[in-house]
């Protein structure tokens, strides 16, 4: 397992729900990955302070080959403005599809 870093929080909310990891350039989606374990904070950390344990489910591991977050229906200008952004079941389900079959 693998924990991973989020930024400034309003709230943390728990779920199962796999959710897609973008790369800041290309904006691409490149993974899908289950959160496996209660949100931790480190107050002695700035910046990031809030992870989670999480586990991979598919993995781009080439980025040339990422599917662009356009082609799952998510407006790249909404991420250049957030650090995160809350999908559609219909992005998500596009989004993971189009990364499972880059990652194979």
């Amino acid at each position: 397992m693998f924990a991973i870093a989020a930024g400034r929080s309003n709230g943390v909310m728990v779920s199962l729900v796999q959710v897609p990891w973008r790369s800041g350039s290309p904006q691409a989606v490149f993974g899908v990955v289950e959160i496996t374990g209660e949100p931790a904070n480190d107050p002695g950390r700035e910046r990031w302070a809030w992870s989670f344990a999480i586990r991979p489910l598919a993995v781009v591991t080439d980025l040339d080959r990422a599917p662009p977050v356009e082609a799952a229906g998510i407006f790249p200008q909404s991420l250049w403005r957030h650090s995160h952004i809350r999908l559609t079941e219909e992005q998500f389900e596009s989004a993971r599809k189009l990364i499972e079959a880059a990652a194979k």
